[in-house]
């Protein structure tokens, strides 16, 4: 038997801010000054976490340290996957990434982009604002010899930004869930999380509906809506779950697991 804490932090590119493309976007220079990325590194340690995804976390564009760079050198997560997906929405010369730190090694991963439609809306500033693109990370990490597992970490693009309702891209999503079904015919070990911008994701994807259970439930995010999800493939099982309320608009979403 081994045990697993995994989370999933959506930290909001290191400045807790609420914003909207309909009032426009005014970009930070500097995120030091707002502590979020701290708080990471503090809530990691003080949660003993041994695997995480983040969403909107940041590389720069000027040689600056990025983000899952400075967070596996002040934690024991050593390894790590990262997929840059965008132009960073909230800070100046960054770009958005997903990433997953591990304690682990994580001997694979593949990084896979979901379809942008293309939505559009003109601020109150006059800038014309386009939908982000968006992706997931999928890893194979080494627990121990001869003992992988699978890792998916995501963000799905924010329809709801908007005016648009996610359900009605139900299709995009499925990009996520034909990967998930061919993994899951090499380990049946596989943990999905993320932010997926919907509440009504496993019934959009009726196969991992089937396949696996959401450990994270209740509002995630400051708008009362639950879109962040910790999903298990149904024979692990969990022995504790958790939020934690923290800078970043969504909250820090923690489980425990037992696998064999």
């Amino acid at each position: 038997m081994e045990q697993l804490k995994i989370a999933t932090w959506n930290m909001s590119c290191g400045i807790p801010a609420q914003w909207s493309i309909s009032n426009g976007i005014k970009k930070e220079k500097d995120y030091k000054k707002f502590g979020l990325v701290d708080e990471v590194i503090q809530k990691i340690n003080q949660e003993k976490i041994d695997i995480i995804g983040i969403q909107e976390a940041v590389s720069f564009r000027n040689g600056e340290e990025y983000y899952a760079q400075i967070i596996a050198r002040n934690t024991n997560l050593k390894y790590c996957a990262e997929f840059e997906v965008s132009d960073c929405h909230l800070l100046e010369n960054g770009n958005i990434e997903e990433v997953i730190l591990s304690k682990y090694p994580i001997i694979n991963s593949q990084n896979i982009m979901f379809e942008n439609v293309n939505l559009s809306n003109v601020g109150k500033d006059g800038k014309t604002y386009y939908l982000f693109d968006d992706g997931f990370i999928m890893a194979d990490i080494q627990i121990k010899e001869n003992f992988v597992i699978k890792f998916v970490t995501g963000h799905a693009p924010a329809f709801q930004v908007f005016g648009k309702v996610p359900e009605e891209y139900g299709y995009v999503y499925k990009r996520l869930e034909e990967n998930v079904e061919k993994a899951m015919k090499e380990n049946s070990k596989i943990f999905v999380v993320g932010d997926y911008n919907t509440e009504k994701l496993l019934e959009l994807l009726p196969f991992m509906k089937e396949n696996f259970r959401n450990y994270i439930t209740g509002q995630t995010y400051f708008e009362g809506t639950a879109i962040d999800y910790i999903l298990a493939e149904k024979s692990i099982q969990c022995l504790s779950n958790k939020k934690i309320e923290n800078k970043s608009d969504h909250l820090l979403c923690v489980a425990s697991f037992e696998i064999e």
